[in-house]
Parts: structure tokens; C-alpha cells; sequence
């Protein structure tokens, strides 16, 4: 979700009007139990993405920056899934 560069295929004047943007999730494994956990992990990526300048594209920054927002998340007990093993700190 993190490589792909959401306006692509956009003149610079295009990508200037664009105001939002959306995830979309699916998948045969993802029911009513897990959808909230699979989808807001892989929208926080795709909102990076879309509020970020074209040039960051590191996903190894990324993901200390994603996955502590995953943090923030199951802390006021939001179902997001972990996008690699860690631990959440109790101050973040």
C-alpha cells in the first residue's frame, strides 16, 4: 500500500485540485470480525501517502512512523493490526 504513488498520472495543475482520497479493502480472507484491523493499518499507509509530498517514499521510516500510529490506535482501543512484531509504549 506504502510504494504506490497515488497521483501517478496526474499533470502538476490535476494533482494540485485533488482534496482526498480513499483505501479501498478486499479480500476472500477479511469478514465482519477483522475487517476494522486489516483496513485501518492499510488506510494509515494510503493516507501517508496522499498527505505526503511525492519524494517520501522510504518504507523503512515508514514503518516506525505507521506502526507507532497502529500504537496510538489500539491504545484508545481501535482494532488496527500490527504491520510488523512490536510492542506499543504505554507514553506514546
Amino acid at each position: 500500500m506504502y510504494g504506490v504513488e497515488p497521483l501517478f498520472n496526474l499533470t502538476s495543475e490535476q494533482a494540485s485540485r485533488v482534496v482526498g482520497g480513499q483505501a479501498c479493502e478486499w479480500s476472500e480472507g477479511v469478514n465482519k470480525h477483522d475487517f476494522e484491523a486489516y483496513a485501518l493499518t492499510k488506510a494509515a499507509a494510503v493516507a501517508e501517502r496522499l498527505w505526503s509530498p511525492a519524494t517520501t517514499t522510504d518504507v523503512t521510516s515508514a514503518k516506525a512512523r505507521l506502526a507507532e500510529h497502529v500504537c496510538r490506535l489500539n491504545m484508545r482501543n481501535v482494532p488496527a493490526e500490527a504491520i510488523e512484531p512490536n510492542f506499543c509504549l504505554s507514553d506514546l
